[in-house]
This record gives C-alpha cells, structure tokens and sequence, in this order.
C-alpha cells in the first residue's frame, strides 16, 4: 500500500505548498484524480442508459421464457438423479 500512498501525500503536499490550505489541496487532488477517469465514467453512463432502454424488452423475454427455462431446468434435475 506504500506504494500507493507516497505518491499521493507526495502530491498533496506540493498542493499544499502551493495553495497553503489543507482543504482547497484536498479538493484539487480530488479533482485532478477524477479527470483521468472522466472517459471511463462517460462510457459506463451510456451503457447503464442503453441498458435501461433495453430493460423492458429484456424483461418481457425474460417472462415469456420463464416456464420454459424452469421446465428444462426440472428435467435437467430429474436425469441427473436418475443416473447416480
């Protein structure tokens, strides 16, 4: 964990000596921690929306499906007692 936390307290305090306040260092090395991330989270946005979409879809296929599902799923139990 050394490895990880250095760098940041290492980063803080050149913030710190920068902006002399505890609070603004913290909050930049927030934001500047985020920034990288910003593609990722923009994808994972639009994805969690377009599963959203999908959602009603997938739902009523899910239902339609069901008995059938639970049908193999039964005979699939019933042939594996009946070999051991």
């Amino acid at each position: 964990m050394k490895w990880f936390a250095v760098p940041i307290l290492s980063l803080m305090n050149w913030l710190y000596a920068h902006v002399h306040n505890y609070g603004v260092a913290i909050i930049l090395l927030t934001v500047l921690s985020k920034v990288p991330f910003y593609p990722l989270t923009g994808w994972s946005m639009r994805s969690m929306k377009a599963m959203q979409t999908l959602q009603p879809q997938i739902n009523a296929l899910r239902s339609k499906y069901r008995a059938i599902r639970s049908a193999c799923s039964a005979r699939r139990w019933s042939s594996t007692a009946s070999t051991a």
